[in-house]
C-alpha cells in the first residue's frame, strides 16, 4: 500500500533525476579517465628520464687473507 502523506514524483521530476545520476556518472568517468591518462603520462616520464644501461657491469674487490689456522694441543 503507499502512503498518501507522501507525494509520488512526477515524471518530469524522475527524468531530472535520472539526467542529474548520468551526469554524475559521466563525470566520474571522465575523472577516471583523466587520472589514467596522467598516470601514464607519469610512468612515460619515468622510463623517458631512466639512465640507459651501459653494458655490463664488473665489481672488483679484494678480499684480506685470512691468517693460518692455529690449533692448540
Amino acid at each position: 500500500m503507499s502512503d498518501p502523506s507522501l507525494p509520488a514524483l512526477s515524471r518530469d521530476e524522475r527524468r531530472r533525476r535520472r539526467q542529474r545520476e548520468q551526469v554524475a556518472r559521466w563525470a566520474i568517468r571522465g575523472a577516471i579517465a583523466l587520472a589514467l591518462f596522467a598516470l601514464g603520462i607519469a610512468v612515460g616520464q619515468s622510463l623517458q628520464d631512466s639512465p640507459k644501461p651501459t653494458g655490463p657491469f664488473t665489481q672488483v674487490r679484494t678480499i684480506p687473507p685470512i691468517g693460518p689456522a692455529t690449533t692448540t694441543r
